[in-house]
């Protein structure tokens, strides 16, 4: 019984945990592309890297539509786009851009790496940044993964998976939407 009790308080704890994060005050970077894998697409590498840069200016130049405070419950300290701009442009494109329905998965490992790899200008705080992992148009749907982390030692504070239909026109647009869309669902 007494084993039963003490996992009851832990799941509840645990289960609490990720809503501690709600109303908490975050740095937001945007979203890191640098690891995501394209599947069905028929656009070019640099028309991604393009379009990755025009979809995180959407944060700045349409705050209410792409208001992440709002959507995640959370207080945003700042907006600093220029760490997952530099982590995107200098990203490796010759496997941007995949044959086949997908099976690709980030690892906690990966995501972990992401956000050590973000040349952040803060020195504390909690950080929030959107990992992109899929982006597959034959299912017209993307994969992200709001991540929260600790920016003095980049340790990880919880992840939020999060999914969102892809549609519109234009290649920015079209992908946008799934980052919208993946904004409601949490």
């Amino acid at each position: 019984m007494k084993k039963l009790v003490l996992l009851f308080f832990l799941a509840v704890s645990l289960a609490g945990y990720g809503q501690n994060l709600k109303n908490a005050e975050v740095y937001f970077y945007g979203i890191d592309f640098s690891h995501a894998k394209v599947y069905g697409a028929e656009e070019s590498p640099s028309q991604f890297l393009e379009a990755f840069y025009g979809i995180n200016r959407l944060f700045l130049s349409e705050p209410k539509k792409y208001d992440v405070g709002k959507r995640l419950r959370v207080q945003l300290k700042g907006v600093d786009l220029d760490p997952v701009e530099q982590v995107n442009k200098d990203t490796e494109t010759t496997d941007l851009i995949l044959n086949g329905f997908g099976g690709y998965q980030l690892t906690d490992e990966q995501i972990a790496d992401a956000v050590k790899q973000l040349p952040l200008k803060e020195t504390s705080g909690i950080g929030l940044v959107f990992i992109a992992e899929i982006l597959n148009k034959s299912s017209q749907r993307a994969k992200y993964y709001a991540t929260f982390f600790d920016i003095e030692t980049r340790n990880i504070i919880d992840v939020w998976e999060g999914k969102g239909k892809a549609q519109g026109f234009g290649l920015r647009n079209y992908w946008a939407r799934s980052v919208y869309n993946m904004m409601k669902s949490f």
